[in-house]
């Protein structure tokens, strides 16, 4: 039996009387979801004074591919605080809860969870493997500084060798970090738009780009060029980010052009970190305020509605 399965074996044995226990799928997305999911249940089953324990999907992450922990596990609580500590308490060994106290949330751990860091790296051809194991390293040390040599000489070489889905996920964790290897860097920058493809949603090229500019890279314009034509989110946004920080007077129609990028809910601009980077740029250029600069932006009818809001909230 994995962690997984002992954490559910466990809650669905709580659930009873006036305790509610609920994992991921039953909790929700998120934290408020499952506080009312649990309110919900009590007053279905008649419950005056409930207790409740739950993690919800933004937590679940904290499993890897095998069932098993690789970061603790949130879990939530309300009504009886010492109740809720004494029900998670008695979980199976390896496991064992952290008790935030009455003010924050109960972490499950797992004492196993560092020798699983001990073990023989994965074959870089072995994708989901590669991601297991990519996801131990970086829930116990999220800095880059904090992994061990062998730990980066293993992802330089799934950046150089591994398939694209492996490099994909790999890159969020190299692409920024001066421990990259230059054969590892290479092979990025030979194929970086079809492993940027493969990463993760929310994995933008702005990481990528800042250690083009830290290097000098002569290729760092046709990779801002080639950016500024694909509409696809880990692109424009990656490199709106990139020259909103980088506040070079020779981005300022650049940063324009993806400000003006249209979304399709009217209530956020499409790309919000080249707007805010635009309108900074020319303030500083013009020796104006950002409100003054965001309250003339508002006369041109080229912004659509969500831009407009962001421009009303700076002005």
């Amino acid at each position: 039996m994995n962690e997984r399965s002992a954490i559910l074996a466990h809650f669905r044995a709580i659930d009873r009387d006036d305790v509610i226990a609920m994992e991921a799928r039953r909790a929700g997305g998120e934290q408020s979801e499952g506080h009312e999911m649990a309110e919900e249940i009590a007053r279905e089953r008649g419950i005056s004074s409930p207790t409740w324990v739950f993690w919800h999907q933004q937590s679940a992450w904290a499993f890897g591919g095998d069932g098993n922990l690789v970061a603790p596990l949130l879990v939530h609580w309300g009504g009886d605080h010492d109740r809720a500590a004494a029900l998670l308490a008695d979980l199976p060994f390896p496991l064992r809860v952290i008790d935030g106290g009455s003010d924050g949330a109960f972490q499950i751990v797992s004492d196993a969870a560092p020798g699983r860091l001990a073990e023989p790296f994965p074959p870089v051809t072995d994708t989901p493997a590669v991601k297991d194991r990519i996801r131990r390293v970086t829930a116990q040390r999220r800095k880059d500084s904090e992994w061990s040599d062998a730990e980066v000489d293993w992802m330089n070489a799934v950046l150089r060798g591994g398939d694209r889905a492996a490099q994909g996920y790999v890159v969020r964790h190299l692409a920024g970090s001066e421990r990259i290897s230059e054969e590892a860097y290479e092979t990025l920058l030979g194929d970086w738009a079809r492993i940027y493809v493969k990463a993760p949603k929310d994995v933008l090229v702005w990481d990528m780009l800042r250690t083009m500019e830290r290097r000098g890279d002569p290729r760092r314009d046709e990779v801002i060029e080639t950016c500024m034509r694909r509409p696809r989110w880990t692109f424009s946004s990656g490199v709106g980010h990139f020259l909103a920080e980088r506040q070079d007077p020779a981005d300022l129609d650049r940063l324009r052009e993806l400000a003006l990028t249209p979304c399709s809910h009217p209530s956020i601009p499409g790309n919000g970190a080249a707007l805010q980077g635009w309108v900074q740029l020319r303030a500083t250029l013009e020796q104006r305020s950002a409100a003054d600069v965001a309250a003339d932006a508002l006369t041109d009818p080229a912004f659509d509605e969500g831009a407009r809001r962001t421009l009303h909230r700076i002005a």
